[in-house]
This record gives structure tokens, sequence and C-alpha cells, in this order.
């Protein structure tokens, strides 16, 4: 991860297995897009009931 993802990543209050994975400035719209992902093979928990799910590909 470079430096500026692990900033943004930081910044935005992401955690593992969380991070930004791609930024994008438009300096003419004055706008940051960001891409955010998670690492291959992590287990995400569903949102309704905090089961935990099969690794991701």
């Amino acid at each position: 991860m470079s430096t500026d993802h692990a900033l943004f990543t930081a910044a935005l209050g992401l955690s593992a297995p969380w991070e930004v994975s791609d930024i994008r400035f438009d300096a003419e719209a004055k706008c940051i897009d960001f891409d955010i992902t998670f690492a291959s093979g992590s287990r995400l928990a569903c949102p309704a009931c905090g089961a935990e799910g099969p690794p991701r590909p």
C-alpha cells in the first residue's frame, strides 16, 4: 500500500480488512474519488446479524 493510500485509509477511519485501493483527484471539479476494497480471503460479517461469512475471493 502506498503512503497516499495508507494516509487516506487512516483519514477515512477504515480498519482491516478494508483499505483504500485507488485515489482519483479532479482539480477542476474539486473532487476526490476513492475505491475501497478488502484483502482476498477476508471474512466479512453480516450487517444484520453479525455472523461471519465464508472467505471472500
